[in-house]
């Protein structure tokens, strides 16, 4: 099985809030997949 490489989430509030950096209770499933973009805000591997 292939790991996520890039996860872009978009007009989605809900799962934005979820996978927030740090505190989402989906953070730990998708911290791996760089470069994460929320909302046009891109986290990368290194705020990890």
């Amino acid at each position: 099985m292939q790991r996520l490489k890039q996860l872009r989430i978009e007009a989605c509030p809900l799962l934005s809030l979820r996978c927030q950096q740090e505190m989402g209770v989906e953070w730990p499933k998708i911290a791996h997949a760089s470069p994460t973009v929320l909302d046009g805000n891109t986290i990368s591997a290194a705020d990890n």
